[in-house]
């Protein structure tokens, strides 16, 4: 074990790019490292390797080309994380930014009051604090141990900086062709979900998120669409509503399939193209890859099979099978220039109430304060 995160811990101070993850309940952890610097951005998502992209994709996607990938792994069950605690951390609550932030919030009420078409804006910002140095091996670990059913990652590159998450929600995966989507909205902190349960707003705007993913499948020729019925999803210390699709899919449609769904409403709104173009021009900061998305796209990996024919010598068959396995970039941070930039939004309707949307990112931002 100690082999594994010291190649980790060196790839950072060298400066070079890697990426270390834990899919939700996986037995192994996966550490993917680039031996150059060198910053590969895509137009479209047909290539190989691991994607970090950002919230708006005109500013184009990164991807780590597994061609070019040098991988290793770890069984969960061979890293220690017995000793770990974890105690709440609080920042000083800064009055000016609680009031830009309620100021966003007002604006955001009246957009939509202001338009019958508009049924909901995501909004979000940025806490900002100093750090000087981060473990990234321990930081790992430390999301491991509290967020097992999270995809939990650290993403860096040295043009660009490290990212860290914990991500509740799935954005696509595929598997020949079957996909897999969720719709997730709605927030409940731990302690006050059975005083406290999910309002017919809420329910509201699950069924908006739902709905728009939907439109989007059928808009780009998915077959045999299918959905669950509405759960109620821990995701750490939170609960969401959630709604898990699944649909059939051509393999030559994943790229617009993909770029229809992503922003999908949870982080962005209804409908997408307005409340998009709001947060773009009124969010008053950059969310970089806040609200994109990463992980496995089109990973190549062999699968082995045995064709058993009678009066025939047994022959073994290998293919390369491909699948993408892709989460919407929420519950994360970024750190560059010894600045941590934790990142936390919430859904706005006609019904929000300012105060409690900024509670809830208040509760939201423990995600990550609780790890560092």
């Amino acid at each position: 074990m100690s082999d594994f995160f010291k190649i980790l811990d060196d790839h950072h101070k060298a400066q070079l790019p890697f990426v270390i993850y834990h899919k939700p309940n996986a037995e192994q952890v996966f550490f993917h490292r680039m031996n150059t610097d060198k910053l590969f951005r895509i137009n479209s998502f047909e290539g190989s390797g691991y994607v970090f992209a950002p919230f708006d994709l005109k500013e184009k996607a990164i991807l780590f080309p597994q061609k070019d990938l040098e991988s290793y792994y770890i069984d969960l069950s061979d890293i220690d994380l017995d000793e770990l605690t974890f105690e709440k951390k609080e920042i000083d609550e800064n009055p000016n930014e609680k009031q830009i932030y309620l100021d966003l919030l007002e604006l955001t009420l009246k957009e939509i009051s202001g338009d019958e078409n508009l049924d909901k804006i995501v909004t979000s910002r940025q806490i900002n604090f100093h750090k000087k140095d981060l473990n990234v091996s321990l930081l790992f670990k430390r999301m491991l141990k509290a967020y097992p059913n999270a995809m939990t990652y650290i993403w860096f590159h040295p043009k660009v900086g490290l990212w860290a998450g914990a991500t509740p929600e799935t954005l696509i995966k595929l598997k020949r062709n079957q996909l897999q989507t969720m719709a997730l909205a709605g927030t409940r902190h731990e302690n006050v979900i059975e005083s406290q349960p999910f309002t017919e707003k809420e329910k509201k705007e699950q069924a908006f998120v739902t709905e728009q993913i939907l439109e989007a499948l059928r808009q780009t020729k998915a077959t045999d669409i299918q959905t669950s019925d509405l759960k109620v999803a821990p995701a750490a210390e939170l609960f969401h509503l959630l709604t898990e699709i699944q649909a059939q899919i051509q393999p030559e449609n994943f790229d617009a399939v993909l770029k229809a769904i992503h922003p999908t409403p949870a982080v962005c709104g209804l409908p997408k193209e307005k409340s998009f173009n709001f947060l773009l021009k009124n969010e008053n900061y950059d969310r970089q890859f806040y609200a994109g998305f990463l992980g496995e796209l089109n990973w190549k990996s062999e699968k082995v099979r045995s064709n058993r024919q009678r009066n025939q010598e047994n022959q073994v068959f290998k293919s390369i099978q491909k699948t993408s396995d892709l989460y919407v970039n929420l519950r994360c941070l970024s750190y560059k220039n010894e600045k941590i930039s934790l990142y936390v939004g919430g859904g706005i309707t006609a019904e929000s109430q300012p105060e409690d949307e900024w509670e809830e990112t208040q509760n939201k931002s423990q995600t990550m304060l609780k790890v560092l």
